[in-house]
């Protein structure tokens, strides 16, 4: 009875034994196993930190570079589209200016309003507007300057002639010759025969003819002059011609029409 029981006991003792050691080495294996989780989670915070910080700096520079682009981008747009109005308004407030300085309307109120009397160069300033915008048709020119069959140079010395005092002098480089100074005779000539004499009652195929033989006319007359082979009773012949081309254009051609003759 007695070494059955010592029996049991042994055997109670050893299956407690077997008990503990399984339980140190699942203890054991789970510490393992949760150390390796420990391990792997760490490892994935630090790949997750190291590729949000990769993804943060990529990021940032692809911000920074786009933000760069279109800000660069609008600053060119700008300054283009400034430049352009700047631009854009030099050259308006220029032809504004131009077209202020020199026009017929200008150029006809002064020398109708200075050169008078003896000095008249128009019968009015509406047949000075009819000479200047449809007859001789000369160009604007620039403003102030003193020779060249243009307006600008009539209008400055249609100036000179108020201040100076001297209209005999500047009235007639006003007029519609330009008295050999704003245009030179032939220049003016040929100018108005081209304008005025036209279909039936032309005298010229063209300019280069015309100065040809202008050329061979002489320019010793006097503004207004009726007769005499001269350029200037030609050019008083072509104002008459503005209202009856049949009967002046001839007076004015190259051989005179039989007026305009020694």
């Amino acid at each position: 009875m007695g070494l059955r029981i010592l029996l049991m006991l042994l055997v109670f003792s050893l299956s407690i034994a077997a008990c503990d050691d399984s339980d140190d080495k699942v203890s054991g294996a789970t510490d393992t196993t949760l150390d390796a989780i420990a391990d792997g989670t760490h490892e994935t915070d630090v790949t997750a930190d190291v590729t949000a910080d990769m993804t943060e700096d990529l990021t940032g520079d692809l911000a920074g570079d786009m933000a760069g682009d279109m800000a660069g981008d609008m600053a060119g747009d700008m300054a283009g589209d400034m430049a352009g109005d700047m631009a854009g308004d030099m050259a308006g407030d220029m032809a504004g200016d131009m077209a202020a300085g020199v026009s017929c309307e200008l150029y006809c109120s002064e020398v109708t309003t200075i050169c008078t009397g003896v000095d008249a160069q128009y019968a009015s300033e509406a047949q000075c507007l009819e000479f200047c915008t449809n007859i001789a048709v000369i160009a604007m020119g620039t403003e102030g300057e003193t020779s060249g069959n243009t307006v600008a140079c009539r209008l400055t010395h249609a100036g000179l002639a108020e201040t100076s005092g001297q209209k005999a002098t500047h009235c007639p480089h006003a007029g519609p010759t330009g008295a050999g100074v704003c245009g030179a005779w032939c220049d003016s000539y040929c100018a108005l025969v081209a304008n005025i004499c036209t279909g039936s009652n032309t005298n010229y195929p063209d300019e280069a003819t015309c100065q040809t033989a202008c050329t061979g006319i002489p320019t010793t007359g006097s503004i207004g002059d009726m007769s005499g082979d001269t350029v200037q009773c030609r050019i008083q012949h072509l104002n008459l011609a503005v209202l009856n081309p049949t009967a002046h254009c001839p007076h004015a051609s190259e051989d005179g029409g039989g007026v305009c003759v020694n």
